[in-house]
């Protein structure tokens, strides 16, 4: 059986993983709406 730490510590990693996951989407939903409507500066 595992000890509370364990449990806690599996799920800092999920919630990490999580997080980061969430990131990298919103990262490139602003994106796909940068470029969809323009906004992107051209040089």
């Amino acid at each position: 059986m595992p000890t509370l730490s364990e449990v806690y510590a599996k799920f800092g990693e999920a919630a990490e993983a999580a997080q980061l996951l969430e990131l990298e989407l919103g990262t490139l939903l602003l994106s796909a709406a940068i470029e969809l409507h323009g906004l992107a500066k051209v040089r």
